[in-house]
């Protein structure tokens, strides 16, 4: 698959938060996370098949490399649609109703596809189903579309069309600010902050017009560097 201009700037992006070290490759080990940060969901298998390692230093990837496996990976149709996963959940759904026994989705998770551990299996729940109601019966269709649809991306408050690919800011409607921080850390790692909707809190006039939006902080962790963007306010 040939990749877009933007595929491309985006792949620099990813590769040089990844780039620890500055000196324009990334290690094997931390070929998942970067793939990941691009929206992409491969297998263990894909990443093992694609030149991932499991142990630090065994391999580096340059620019070019990386840009090929992304490109491959970007191929892989070996991982299933919204639609696919719904069918596999109605089966549970003894009266077609759009709901299914939570402790049912639990053991599913914790047994199927690549290995979870119950603490796993219990933070993916806790984050995108509806508490149970009384019978200990979920919906399904929302949670299996809040999988799917993934965390919110870093990139989708970047506007690689900028000559300095700057981060732009967010839409109007979701009412927030986001930034990107990089921060020194001993281990690479990632976090998200949501921030809450705004509320204007029964002010009128010029009061509430002059209230912040709130912030959505991403942190991208990485030793011996520190750099911060933050986009313009809207």
């Amino acid at each position: 698959m040939e990749l877009s201009a933007q595929d491309i700037d985006k792949a620099k992006f990813a590769f040089s938060i990844y780039d620890f070290d500055g000196v324009e490759k990334i290690d094997g080990i931390n070929l998942a996370d970067c793939l990941r940060a691009l929206d992409l969901t491969p297998s263990l298998k894909t990443i093992k098949k694609l030149g991932g390692t499991q142990k630090k230093g065994e391999k580096f990837l340059t620019i070019e490399e990386f840009l090929s496996v992304f490109s491959e990976a970007k191929k892989d149709k070996d991982c299933g649609c919204l639609a696919d996963y719904v069918e596999v959940l109605k089966c549970y759904d003894k009266h077609n109703d759009g709901f299914m026994p939570a402790n049912q989705l639990h053991h599913m998770l914790l047994a199927s596809g690549e290995r979870m551990d119950n603490e796993m299996v219990q933070l993916i729940m806790n984050e995108c189903c509806d508490p149970p109601d009384e019978d200990g019966l979920i919906k399904y269709i929302p949670f299996i579309t809040k999988v799917c649809n993934g965390p919110v991306s870093a990139f989708d408050s970047v506007d690689f069309n900028s000559s300095a690919s700057a981060p732009s800011a967010a839409p109007a409607a979701r009412k927030v600010r986001p930034s990107i921080t990089v921060d020194d850390a001993d281990a690479p790692s990632v976090s998200f902050a949501a921030a809450k909707p705004m509320t204007m809190g029964g002010r009128k006039g010029s009061e509430a017009l002059a209230e912040e939006a709130p912030e959505a902080t991403f942190t991208l962790k990485a030793p011996r560097r520190s750099s911060s963007i933050v986009p313009p306010d809207a």
